[in-house]
């Protein structure tokens, strides 16, 4: 090995030192530029400080997550900006200045109407003077707040501030801009929200598919500070097992319509819980132009006795107002006050002048079932016995020979809970205008329903009725129904074939008419004929086709179904269309009810059924109307379970095949 040189040992040494200089500068180099990346390529918020802390979505403080930063690094330690934004006012967020700003990046825009500051443990040290601003690009500030002089009186205060806003914004800046006094300045917790101010009214918008009120428009409580879920809305939903609250017993509501409607009723529905906190003394207002208000009624100590009791007002008013204002002026000694429902209306009142169109009254000097039931069969003691006795079955219908069979089905009384008009469903038997009473029962009394059925527990059901003289009777029914030769139910059903309280009751008519003959048949039964073994009462009346014009039919049916009558209608043509798939049937019985509608004059239902439960709204086009006639019957017995004026019929949600019509081909041909 070749001898070296020292001062060529210095200069290798010199080079090498020189190279690894490089390689170590490289590599710091690369690190440098590593830590800069962001992690997974994901894109940081552009901060201006490293005194800074990141929030996720969920966090209780802020709307979204995101960034929040100041522009000082100073902080004491355990004093950073993330405590600001920890949901724990026992920890502080601290800086050395009494002036600053606090940036709120979020990552996305949200609105913002609603913000928090609580304070921390030293009084100069809370902020005093500050304003809130709002940003899309951080460049461009929109301020939404401001606040002077404001004072923290204790330790973890928390004081809200209420504004105004629908912008969505990105950033949101806090500007401190003093404190008390101190050389440093404390906040425990800020939080940016989107809240209504309770002070201010609290608005909905109403579709004109509300049954509650007479028009589209707006409903508004005086404040705003109404739970989630029991704001304003919740009183004009027609559910009597939701409601409306606010934390004053002092305060209006009041109703924006579309258009001015003339309202002579409204009602009250007091909520589920608390006596205490129902309305007890009111007064209800309208105008047309939000300046001068006519008071057209007042109540005062009024008490409901019952959790969801309905108490109605009538007033004579036909002036048409825009605004209607509802001023609770006191409860029953509650801080709060609750509402299940309120209801505005327009309601006919009066058809004295439309009785000299009428015809075929059958009020009885002999018998309050009416004349058909003058000088019948007197019920004996062995009558009451058969009658009485389950096991004893009517004859088959000589009306209905396809139905050759008696066959047991199984019964659910109350398929919804409560009887309803889709319980109601004809098939072969032609009978439509007593099922269309049993569907009308159900509409206005389905309470009466109840309390004239018995389930023995055997398989057996006993009804009440009356006889021809109008003296009670018991009628006993087994399960066993009409049915075809194939064994399929041919009586009036609920959906999908069950069997189900009207078809009790039509068969319990069936054994009635086997013992008292007052028809040869319940195939062509009418309507004064059918309601009054139920109800003890045959007054009745009529309107033929053409005899009244839209308005006169529209109060005639109106006023009868707010009197609480039952009332069932026919078209004098068939086939003509009326609304959705519906067309006319001539020879046909219908039950009458207020419709969802507000177009509509009225409803008519068919027991057949069919697309949305079978209802036709009848439209005031001229057509339909003339082609209507009615038979009105007093509601006798029934009208002890009255509920108050009758609200539109909503079908249940049906499925497509419980939409679907089952009738014999008969019965179409027919239209019984």
């Amino acid at each position: 090995m070749k001898n070296i040189e020292f001062h060529d040992f210095l200069k290798i040494i010199k080079n090498v030192l020189l190279i690894t200089t490089i390689i170590a500068m490289t590599v710091l180099v690369g690190c440098k530029d590593d830590d800069t990346l962001p992690e997974n390529n994901e894109e940081l918020p552009k901060i201006s400080t490293s005194n800074s802390a990141r929030l996720f979505d969920g966090n209780l403080n802020m709307l979204t997550g995101g960034v929040i930063s100041i522009d000082f690094t100073d902080s004491p330690t355990g004093q950073g900006i993330n405590n600001l934004v920890d949901s724990n006012d026992s920890s502080f967020f601290a800086t050395p200045h009494n002036s600053f700003n606090i940036l709120w990046n979020g990552t996305r825009n949200v609105v913002v109407s609603h913000y928090t500051l609580t304070s921390a443990s030293n009084r100069i040290m809370d902020p005093k003077s500050w304003v809130l601003s709002g940003s899309d690009n951080n460049t461009s500030w929109t301020q939404l707040d401001k606040q002077t002089n404001e004072f923290f009186s204790a330790s973890k205060e928390k004081k809200e501030y209420y504004f105004k806003n629908k912008t969505a914004y990105k950033y949101y800046k806090l500007v401190i801009h003093s404190n008390n006094g101190g050389n440093a300045t404390q906040i425990a917790e800020w939080t940016l929200q989107l809240k209504d101010d309770p002070s201010l009214p609290y608005s909905v918008a109403i579709t004109d598919q509300n049954t509650n009120l007479p028009t589209a428009g707006s409903i508004s409580s005086q404040f705003s500070d109404s739970p989630a879920g029991l704001n304003i809305s919740f009183a004009v939903d027609a559910k009597i097992n939701t409601k409306f609250v606010t934390f004053h017993n002092q305060f209006y509501i009041q109703w924006e319509g579309t258009k001015s409607a003339s309202v002579n009723y409204y009602a009250l529905t007091s909520a589920l819980d608390s006596l205490e906190k129902d309305p007890k003394s009111w007064s209800l207002s309208a105008s047309n132009d939000l300046t001068q208000w006519t008071v057209i009624d007042s109540q005062s100590n009024q008490i409901f006795s019952n959790r969801g009791e309905k108490k109605e007002y009538f007033f004579s008013n036909k002036i048409a107002y825009k605004y209607y204002r509802l001023n609770i002026l006191s409860n029953n000694g509650a801080s709060s006050t609750q509402i299940a429902e309120l209801t505005l209306r327009g309601l006919p009142t009066d058809i004295t002048d439309l009785m000299s169109y009428s015809n075929g009254r059958t009020l009885s000097t002999q018998t309050t079932m009416g004349k058909k039931f003058e000088n019948r069969h007197v019920t004996t003691d062995a009558d009451r016995l058969w009658l009485s006795t389950a096991s004893n079955e009517p004859a088959l219908l000589n009306s209905a020979s396809s139905l050759t069979q008696l066959k047991d089905f199984p019964v659910t009384l109350y398929p919804y809970g409560t009887p309803m008009p889709a319980d109601v469903n004809q098939h072969a038997i032609g009978d439509c205008s007593a099922v269309a009473v049993l569907a009308s029962f159900a509409y206005l009394y389905p309470d009466f329903i109840k309390a004239i059925i018995t389930d023995n527990g055997n398989k057996t059901y006993t009804v009440e009725m009356f006889d021809p003289q109008g003296k009670p009777i018991n009628v006993s029914v087994t399960s066993k129904f009409l049915a075809d030769k194939n064994g399929k139910i041919g009586v009036v059903t609920g959906k999908s074939d069950k069997a189900t309280w009207s078809t009790v009751l039509e068969k319990a008519i069936m054994k009635w008419q086997y013992i008292y003959k007052v028809n040869e048949d319940i195939g062509g039964i009418g309507t004064e004929h059918a309601a009054p073994l139920f109800t003890g009462d045959g007054d009745s009346f009529a309107f033929s086709a053409n005899k009244l014009n839209s308005e006169q039919l529209y109060r005639a049916v109106g006023v009868s179904l707010n009197q609480g009558k039952i009332v069932i209608g026919g078209f004098k043509q068939g086939d003509i269309p009326v609304s959705g798939n519906h067309k006319t049937v001539s020879g046909h019985a219908f039950t009458l009810m207020y419709s969802l509608d507000k177009t509509a004059l009225f409803s008519m239902r068919n027991p057949w059924g069919g697309e949305g439960d079978g209802v036709l709204n009848i439209p005031d086009n001229g057509i339909v109307p003339p082609l209507i006639d009615l038979r009105i019957v007093n509601a006798g017995k029934a009208a002890n379970y009255a509920k108050g004026i009758p609200t539109p019929y909503t079908p249940p949600a049906l499925t497509p095949a419980q939409n679907v019509m089952r009738v014999t081909d008969e019965l179409l041909k027919s239209g019984r």
